[in-house]
């Protein structure tokens, strides 16, 4: 294999060594894998980023449901650790756990950014939104809406004025 081969793929549409199928069993788990694992440290910085006690809490709920399903998405995929085949071992179960909690988290901090958030924070409510449609509809270009969404925030991020310990000290008359 040589290095420009990925490139001569793209270009002639001519498949060598990685298929449609493998794509889906081998590449795919471990982009979902990724995504969930960043999806547990990102949340809780959005609901910082958003404020209030309630929103950061609430995103908590959401960050430990992303990082189990992620953890059994390890166990199962990449290391087999599934249980007997033929079954649904106890990885697929902790999956199905995990996964229903990041989905009542997200829709719960939904809920909260819009009725905790003032002025254009309360735009972020999209956010967890589309990251919970994204996931539902992962293999079939949910990523995509994942990445449109947190790449909105991180614009509303950087165009968000930061207040620093200089600008909020007391001022002597």
């Amino acid at each position: 294999m040589t290095g420009l081969q990925p490139v001569s793929w793209v270009t002639s549409g001519v498949r060598v060594g990685v298929t449609r199928a493998a794509f889906g069993v081998r590449i795919l788990p471990g982009m979902l894998r990724a995504a969930l694992f960043a999806l547990a440290i990102a949340l809780p910085m959005l609901a910082h980023m958003i404020g209030g006690r309630v929103v950061f809490r609430v995103s908590l709920v959401a960050a430990v449901g992303a990082a189990l399903a992620g953890l059994a998405n390890l166990f199962e995929d990449a290391l087999h650790w599934a249980g007997p085949p033929g079954s649904s071992g106890w990885a697929f179960w902790l999956f199905i756990t995990g996964t229903a909690t990041t989905a009542v988290g997200l829709t719960a901090l939904t809920v909260a950014v819009a009725v905790a958030g003032s002025g254009r924070l309360r735009l972020l409510a999209v956010v967890p939104a589309a990251t919970l449609i994204g996931l539902m509809l992962f293999e079939s270009g949910g990523g995509v809406l994942i990445l449109a969404a947190w790449l909105a925030a991180a614009a509303m991020a950087l165009g968000r004025r930061v207040r620093t310990a200089a600008q909020a000290a007391p001022t002597s008359p």
